[in-house]
């Protein structure tokens, strides 16, 4: 269904064209080095469409930060409706399947969407906070990935502000509760069991021995491994598993390092530009760095990235109501 998404916000694109609308430069600037390095990467189709996405869905979000800020408000409920609407679905799937890792192969972006469900709903006023706030911890209680709770937590204290903080320690302290009893993956949050996820990570990262075991013990039989070296320029957008075996190396940095090479550089430097100048929040920046240690779901999962870009866009309104004087809340 991504293409369909990516479709119609190419045609919202094409809408605010028309009507003087142009995509800004930051983003054409970040989509560059990606696009390119599709042209020696095995997979070129996932370099030039995340390219692609980034431009559109940041020359939608500027015709909505140009236009009627209602326009954001219904983006964010149509946003948070699709979301609850999945909500029975995966309180289903979650007393059916026992997976102590977390709840199906999804787990980590289930987690990140209930990340970025909490963090719109701490920025409305008169929002449906109880729908909204059950959603937010259904996925990040039942997705059982511990980095996302660590950054729910690394947001609330970040905003320090106490009505944030409130609902994320109770939210974190029933991620707990599930972890001892009815989820039964307590030894994930001992320390032993901690120790052991740090050291896959790592060797997720550097691409050693580690990860090879790691692979070859998951997919049996099904990958050839390479052993990764540093390229000047990477492996290219979506090079680094096929090329080398391993899978991608469940750090956003290291990610781009991998396959970006001396062009990382650039997502490095429009993200530092892009706080500098609020357009993402320190305690947003906070709270998704956590995940982005062990995840790399943002540079390369579609729906993570249109969840970021909308945490970032409802973070641009509220910056701007706050300006005014007024509130994004309707």
């Amino acid at each position: 269904m991504w293409p369909v998404v990516d479709v119609t916000f190419a045609m919202l694109c094409i809408a605010a064209w028309i009507v003087g609308v142009r995509p800004p430069k930051w983003a054409i600037f970040l989509a560059i080095p990606i696009g390119v390095s599709a042209f020696w990467s095995p997979v070129p189709l996932e370099g030039l469409s995340t390219a692609f996405r980034i431009i559109v869905v940041a020359f939608a979000a500027r015709s909505i930060l140009n236009g009627d800020r209602s326009d954001g408000v219904w983006l964010s409920l149509g946003f948070i409706a699709g979301l609850a609407l999945q909500t029975v679905g995966l309180a289903m799937v979650g007393w059916i399947h026992n997976r102590p890792a977390g709840l199906s192969l999804n787990a980590y972006v289930l987690g990140e969407a209930g990340l970025a469900v909490f963090m719109l709903t701490a920025w409305r006023h008169n929002f449906p906070k109880i729908a909204a706030a059950g959603t937010a911890t259904i996925y990040i209680v039942l997705s059982g990935t511990r980095s996302t709770v660590i950054g729910l937590l690394a947001y609330a204290a970040a905003t320090r502000n106490f009505k944030i903080m409130l609902p994320a320690a109770m939210i974190s302290a029933l991620f707990v509760v599930w972890a001892l009893t009815i989820g039964g993956t307590s030894a994930r949050i001992t320390p032993e069991g901690l120790k052991a996820s740090i050291d896959t990570r790592l060797g997720n990262i550097n691409g050693d021995e580690e990860a090879r075991l790691h692979v070859q013990k998951a997919f049996p039989g099904r990958y050839e491994y390479s052993e990764p070296k540093y390229k000047l320029f990477g492996y290219g957008w979506g090079g680094y598993l096929p090329q080398t075996g391993l899978q991608r190396p469940h750090n956003v940095a290291a990610m781009l390092v991998w396959e970006l090479g001396l062009l990382a550089f650039i997502p490095f430097a429009v993200i530092a530009w892009a706080v500098w100048r609020r357009l993402i929040t320190i305690p947003v920046l906070i709270g998704w760095a956590v995940v982005w240690m062990v995840s790399d779901d943002l540079a390369s999962r579609p729906e993570v990235q249109y969840m970021f870009a909308a945490v970032i866009l409802f973070g641009i309104l509220q910056f701007r109501a706050h300006k005014r004087g007024g509130s994004v809340g309707y």
